[in-house]
């Protein structure tokens, strides 16, 4: 997925990747917007900060018979999903080129002749 996308973008693409992980990840993406909504923020405004899946805090050892009474090990990991939003930067608009120079009180030091 690119890396440009809002996350409505991203929930909305992800049930077509057609990758076991897309589900866990869209819920938790969700989950995320909505803590923003309840926070006050509107999801049109929030863009990705990071996302980072780590791994979690134990494997699961299991295992599955084989062929001649013998025992295969299945490992089943665990994992941890982090999404961070944050609001999109404003864009500040170019002063017109005609405007005035506004003063900003600051006197310049110079050398006194």
């Amino acid at each position: 997925m690119a890396k440009d996308l809002t996350p409505s973008d991203a929930v909305e693409r992800l049930p077509y990747l057609g990758k076991r992980a897309a589900e866990p990840l869209a819920k938790t993406i969700r989950s995320a917007v909505a803590n923003a909504e309840s926070q006050g923020v509107k999801a049109e405004d929030l863009v990705f900060s990071e996302i980072q899946i780590m791994e979690g805090p134990k494997v699961m050892r299991r295992g599955k018979a084989g062929g001649r009474g013998r025992w295969y090990p299945v490992v089943k990991r665990m994992s941890h999903i982090k999404v961070v939003l944050k609001t999109k930067p404003e864009v500040v608009k170019p002063k017109l080129a005609g405007s005035r120079k506004v003063s900003t009180g600051r006197v310049k030091k110079g050398i006194k002749k």
